[in-house]
This record gives C-alpha cells, structure tokens and sequence, in this order.
C-alpha cells in the first residue's frame, strides 16, 4: 500500500494521461511503468497482471522486468533461474542494495547459513546506511552470536547518522531484552518526544508498566493515548484492566462499557466485563451437546438406503 493517499479523481486523470501518453510513445518502459503503479493504486489487478506481462516481453533487460521475472522463477521454486536473473541484474547495477538482498534471500532459500551471514557482512559494510542489511547484521550480533551489547552497539552507530522511528524502537527492545529497563524506557521516551501524537509508543510504554507492575504510570501512559484517540477500543479496555488491577472496580466497568461502545465485536472486553460483574461465561447459559454421545446413537445408514447422510442435531440457541 501506498504511503501517500491519493484521491480516485487524481487517480482516474492519472491513468488516462498515462494511457494517452502510450498512445503517442508505444515503446516507452517507463511510461508502461508508471501505468502498471497506477494499476496497482487501484487495485486492478487482471489491468496490472496483463501490463506486467507486457513489460517483461518488452524489456528484458530492465531493473522492474528482471524483478519481475525473477518473482515468476521464485513463485515455481527456480533457484537455477532466480541465479542466472540476479547474476544479470549484477552485471546492470554492480552490488547494488537490490542485488544484495536478493543473493542473501538466496543464501537463506538454500539454507547456507555461514554464505547467507558472509553476505550480511559484506552488505552491511558496503552499505551501512541501508536499514535493511543494519538489523540483518543486527540479528547476526543479537541472536547468531548471541551477543545483544554487540547489536546494540550497530543500531547506535546507524542512528547517530540516521533518524529512524523503526530502528530507535528496536533499540529499545533491546535494551529490554538486555535487561536494562531504564534505557529501553528512556529511548521509548525519546520517541514520544520525536512524534507527540504516535498513540502507538504511549501504549507501548503502558503495557511496559502494566507488565512491571506499576499500574498508575501504565494509567498516565493510556490517559495519554485517549487524549489523542478517545475512539479506540482496545485503549478503553487496557485502561479498564488497570482499574481492575488497582482494584478500582467501577471504573473498570465504565471502562469495559466504553470499550464495546466503540467497538460492539470486541467479545474479549464484554467476556472480562462479565468477570468482573460475577457474572457466568456466557456460553455456560447454552444446553452443551456431546458430539460423540450423538454418533453412538445415531440410526444405523441402513434405515435411511436413499440419504447420503443425516443430521444428528439440529439446535439453534441465542
């Protein structure tokens, strides 16, 4: 999906401009491109499928048709293939990011563990701007060699260089995971202050506190997160679980009720209303009926020579 939202009108103008332009320059990939993105903007898939194909007869040797093509040999299991495209993407862009990646899910498709980390190292030496081959190296410190200060240490140096919401997050995971709780909050305090309105960290930061225990900074934390959202379900019914820890009983109802107001499915926040009401599951008012029971004593198929099968019970309840 698109990071940019664009209208059905400007779409629309978009795409008879494009179909114009092909008219008058049949032969342009990059025109034939462009209509092919804004195909897929729309979501018309058959218009899409049918101008990639197009483009991967037209130009062989173009970055978007080798990709193309190479997800063809990729979608029926062609390792043989998927070589011989990225070798020729290679020899077009050199080891670019879009090569690197390829060779390393390839290292991976064949299980080659010792050529799939090589290649991390060479991508992230080569390009350690590049985010991708940051946490892949990242990985390889954390988990392969089971050394987190040493992942740890590769996303400081990408973020001393880069601003990225995504790899500041991960650093504070791990430093969670690290078991240096004061640092994985400050760096998630850190984004707060970065992006005021991103309800996401605010949550984050109250399961955090939920999870230690400290329910009046987790509550703070969901305060927060409602100033910006009041409409989310799920914020309502992880603040009614705070009341409900801190023994605030009422609350936690008027909590769990604003929860099902906004969203009437959430069938997770009107069961724990039941709970904290004393009130029985709800299906415990339903008649249970034993499946096995109901085989054991069903008519043999020889009462019944014309049916194919029966229906043991027929019950609706509500």
């Amino acid at each position: 999906m698109s990071q940019y939202y664009v209208s059905n009108d400007l779409l629309f103008q978009a795409k008879k401009t494009l179909k114009q332009a092909r008219q008058k320059w049949p032969n342009s990939t990059y025109l034939l491109f462009q209509e092919i993105v804004a195909n897929a903007k729309d979501n018309n898939r058959t218009v899409t499928a049918t101008l990639v194909e197009e483009l991967k007869q037209k130009n062989t040797t173009g970055a978007s048709a080798l990709g193309y093509l190479y997800d063809d040999a990729r979608e029926s299991n062609n390792l043989e293939e998927m070589d011989r495209l990225i070798d020729k993407m290679e020899s077009i862009e050199g080891k670019s990011t879009n090569v690197l990646q390829r060779r390393i899910g390839m290292a991976n498709e064949r299980d080659q563990r010792e050529r799939m980390f090589d290649l991390i190292e060479e991508a992230y030496e080569m390009h350690p701007d590049h985010y991708r081959f940051v946490y892949l190296k990242f990985l390889v410190e954390s988990e392969a060699n089971n050394n987190m200060r040493a992942g740890i240490k590769i996303l400081r140096r990408y973020l001393e260089d880069n601003y990225s919401e995504e790899a500041t997050s991960q650093l504070a995971c791990a430093h969670f995971q690290q078991g240096d709780i004061d640092k994985g909050l400050n760096t998630y305090t850190e984004l707060i202050e970065n992006n005021p309105i991103a309800t996401g960290y605010y949550s984050r930061l109250s399961s955090i506190y939920f999870n230690m225990g400290n329910y009046r900074k987790a509550e703070e934390y969901l305060e927060e997160c409602l100033e910006i959202a009041p409409y989310v379900d799920s914020y309502h019914q992880t603040l009614a679980n705070s009341y409900s820890e801190m023994g605030r009983t009422a609350e936690a109802k008027a909590a769990f009720r604003k929860a099902i107001y906004y969203n009437p499915y959430n069938y997770e926040a009107r069961r724990q209303l039941r709970i904290i009401r004393s009130l029985p599951d709800i299906f415990e008012s339903f008649i249970p009926t034993d499946p096995y029971a109901l085989f054991e004593a069903a008519p043999d198929g020889s009462e019944y020579p014309n049916d194919h099968s029966i229906i043991l019970a027929n019950n609706i309840q509500r």
